[in-house]
């Protein structure tokens, strides 16, 4: 009987006999040869070696009883029937031809030296429709969930078993224990708990186990592929995560690995695929213990270790399209483990399963923005990126308002002018607190560039191809002075609402400079991560002068209106835009009414103002009569015209005024979205007709 089959001879179909872990390693190893994928090369103990086991022990009879005095309405004597369980499975021998099997495979695979394994289970699930559950979520636990009981002995007890994978296994006695002790595994107490509460016979569940070479990421690094992220489950992305040493960190989260997002449809087109990245402690590192008796342990990683990324760029790149690639060859989400061997550099996937969807609704958003359907289109207003690949599953047809401003306050919290002219930086506090921040930076200019794009193009990956609004910085001169190093480079003014903000600096020699950094970041996003679903708007744009020398001044940092499908918005929140929105509409592609400033500014209130905020009312008829207005001429003008604001979900009448109007789109934080689309759908069954042409430059 074939106890051992070479990766090479197993395959998908073989998942019976060794399970779903280790029948995808053989799917691998050889449907996937020609992508480049590499495998680290390895055999499977067979189902049937584990029921001879059994059988050689006369074991099925004795656990069938101690399984069968589990007191399954409370479990109070789990641990009881648990460590009865692993005792009969370790009181047994492994019959004489498994041993020799085992002997023979590990000869075969490394001849002539002792070379370090890993061995990891794969369970197989007989009768699978009646047993509620997948092979796949049943291993998952498995793997997830092994605890030490307290059975191993001295050679075994290490830190590894924590998720059922023994690890540095070298020379045949060493496996023949290790393998013994995963037959073990089954039954610890996690494992039985999860059968009984799905309803899983024990006798229907048995064990395969993988043996396959070690990866010597001890003196590398390693972690865990999603080809979806595994929180928000949005299927635009690729999440990666990495930690210096052997991968059983990451996959017990026992540190805070770097992670790494990549745009799934740029991977193999653009530049630069990875969209976000984040730097973890990465507390310590498990390595291999030569000295014993624990074949690994960790030790803590040193301060230069935590403070760089366990994984280089183009490595990521590679993982990204290996991930890709297996997930289109079995054509559902994929979770991976991954390596990268110290000694030579190269990379390998050490384990791959599908992933099992979670209960909850992942209604692709063009489906529910059917279900929802309006002619007016439902668009959000983000300003946090780490919410979009959550958000990106709301019925909106996009991002109608990305802010910056938080962006820079919470992920940068660095003035630009402070990185362009560092040297002159009198605030010591200032630098310190800079010099860390961009750590890593040989262009500290840099840092605000790269750190911006990755958060816009977060947001634009998941939300694509939907377009996704991106506001340039539109900070008081005030607020600028609160970033660090802000202080030297801000004026004081009195009255910095009405001040040296938006569209004004950002062709002014105080600032022109720190507006490059932010047409930078925007080209990086659009160009290097090939997210053209990114279009660009211009806030407080006092003339049509200022507009020109604004476009003129992006052009120059490679941001040219037209260029590679680029799309420049300006935020229509002054009366001059409403007087002039004819002249503006020539050089901009589309509108977006900021009515908070539009009626503060019609009106002449300070909205912040305690005694008179009543009056600022975006219903009044002046400001009515504005919005009507630019509406028209934008419509006149043949370019798109949204709103950004809080009324149309909370006033059924405005929403309705506006749909009169004629509005392509409204925005609406993702609070709010659900009752602004109920009014929306409310406004247009009452106006005829309903469904007006969308203009042809905004995406569906």
């Amino acid at each position: 009987m074939d106890y051992a089959l070479p990766f090479s001879r197993i395959s998908s179909a073989d998942h019976d006999k060794v399970g779903g872990k280790n029948a995808t390693l053989g799917e691998l190893a050889h449907a996937l040869a020609a992508t480049g994928i590499r495998i680290p090369d390895g055999f499977a103990l067979t189902v049937a070696a584990y029921h001879d086991f059994l059988t050689h022990n006369q074991l099925a009879a004795p656990l069938q009883a101690a399984l069968a005095s589990l007191d399954r309405t409370t479990l109070s004597n789990l641990a009881e029937v648990g460590a009865a369980c692993r005792a009969l499975v370790l009181r047994g021998t492994l019959p004489e031809a498994l041993q020799h099997a085992i002997g023979d495979a590990y000869e075969a695979l490394f001849p002539g030296a002792a070379v370090a394994v890993a061995v990891r289970s794969s369970a197989s699930i007989t009768n699978l429709a009646s047993a509620n559950i997948d092979d796949a979520q049943h291993d998952s636990f498995l793997n997830d969930n092994f605890l030490n009981d307290g059975f191993l002995n001295d050679n075994f007890l290490n830190d590894s078993f924590l998720n059922n994978s023994f690890l540095n296994i070298q020379g045949t006695p060493a496996l023949l224990t290790a393998v013994l002790h995963c037959y073990a595994s089954l039954f610890n107490d996690h494992a039985i708990h999860y059968r009984v509460e799905h309803r899983i016979p024990h006798e229907q569940v048995a064990l395969s186990i993988g043996v396959q070479r070690m990866v010597r990421a001890d003196l590398g690094s390693a972690g865990l592929a999603f080809t979806w992220d595994p929180e928000s489950r949005n299927r635009n992305v690729i999440y990666l995560s990495s930690s210096w040493g052997l991968g059983e960190n990451v996959t017990r989260g026992t540190v805070t690995p770097d992670v790494f997002y990549l745009f799934k449809a740029g991977l193999g087109k653009v530049a630069r695929p990875i969209v976000r990245r984040r730097l973890g402690a990465k507390e310590q590192r498990l390595v291999y213990n030569p000295q014993g008796p624990q074949p690994t342990l960790n030790a803590p990683t040193k301060a230069t270790e935590r403070r760089a990324w366990s994984l280089a760029d183009d490595d990521i790149t590679t993982l990204g399209l290996w991930c890709l690639a297996i997930e289109q060859h079995y054509g559902c989400p994929m979770a991976i483990e991954w390596a990268r061997d110290g000694e030579s550099g190269e990379l390998f996937i050490v384990q791959a399963r599908p992933e099992i969807p979670p209960r909850l609704d992942t209604t692709p958003a063009a489906e529910l923005a059917t279900k929802y359907s309006t002619c007016t289109r439902p668009l959000l207003i983000l300003s946090d990126p780490d919410q979009a690949l959550h958000l990106a599953h709301a019925p909106s047809q996009g991002v109608g308002l990305l802010r910056t401003e938080f962006i820079i306050t919470q992920h940068l919290r660095v003035h630009p002018m402070a990185l362009v002219h560092f040297d002159l930086l009198s605030d010591a506090r200032a630098r310190l607190a800079i010099l860390e921040l961009t750590r890593g930076f040989a262009d500290k200019r840099r840092y605000f560039s790269q750190t911006l794009a990755e958060a816009v193009g977060l947001v634009a990956a998941a939300f694509h191809p939907r377009d996704v609004l991106v506001r340039m910085s539109d900070f008081k001169t005030n607020e600028y002075a609160q970033l660090l190093g802000g202080a030297q480079f801000e004026p004081e003014e009195k009255n910095p609402m009405l001040g040296f903000r938006g569209a004004s600096r950002y062709y002014h020699p105080r600032y022109r400079a720190g507006f490059g950094l932010e047409c930078e970041a925007m080209r990086m996003v659009r160009d290097d991560m090939g997210l053209t679903n990114v279009k660009l708007m211009i806030p407080f744009c006092r003339t049509v002068e200022e507009g020109r020398q604004v476009l003129s001044t992006m052009a120059a940092h490679g941001l040219q209106r037209g260029e590679n499908g680029l799309e420049v918005y300006m935020m229509a929140e002054l009366p001059s835009n409403v007087i002039l929105a004819t002249a503006f509409a020539e050089l901009f592609d589309g509108f977006s009414l900021g009515s908070n400033d539009l009626t503060q500014l019609i009106l002449g209130i300070d909205r912040d103002s305690v005694l008179i905020k009543d009056l600022c009312d975006v219903n009044n008829p002046a400001v009515k009569q504005a919005l009507t207005t630019m509406i028209t001429q934008a419509k006149t003008a043949g370019i798109p015209i949204g709103l950004c604001g809080q009324a149309p979900s909370d006033h059924p009448d405005f929403a309705r005024f506006l749909v009169e109007q004629g509005i392509d789109s409204i925005s609406f934080t993702a609070d709010a979205l659900f009752k602004g689309i109920e009014n929306i759908q409310a406004a247009e069954g009452n106006v005829t007709p309903c469904c007006r042409k969308a203009p042809p430059s905004l995406s569906t």
